[in-house]
């Protein structure tokens, strides 16, 4: 069973560790497969993971799978972005247009607002 490494002083991460890019945002390219594994660290500190097609949380410290976030049945065939992610207390979901939605507190324009509240 495949668990991230996030590797030690002497050894670098593995693979399919994912880098955010200049912008602050990670982009999963091409639409999510069983065959892929990639992985990536939150700016909270959580750590997820793309295994067999399932969204999956692992501990940080010893990289074991805690749970299950979204199932292969939802993710399959889609593909992922994680744009500036922020603490729970400054975002609010929003679903628009069949797209789930996390905007953070520092970011809401008045259509975000408008729209967030009307859920």
């Amino acid at each position: 069973v495949y668990a991230p490494n996030a590797g030690d002083a002497t050894h670098p991460p593995d693979k399919n560790l994912v880098q955010y890019d200049e912008k602050g945002e990670i982009h999963l390219d091409t639409p999510i497969t069983k065959q892929q594994k990639s992985w990536w660290y939150m700016a909270c500190g959580r750590v997820l993971g793309i295994q067999k097609g399932m969204l999956i949380e692992y501990e940080p410290s010893t990289m074991a799978p805690l749970g299950l976030v979204v199932g292969a049945d939802e993710l399959l065939g889609k593909r992922l972005a994680i744009i500036d992610s922020c603490t729970e207390d400054d975002c609010i979901l929003s679903f628009d247009a069949g797209i789930e939605c996390a905007h953070c507190g520092h970011e809401y324009t008045a259509a975000a607002a408008a729209a967030a509240s009307s859920l």
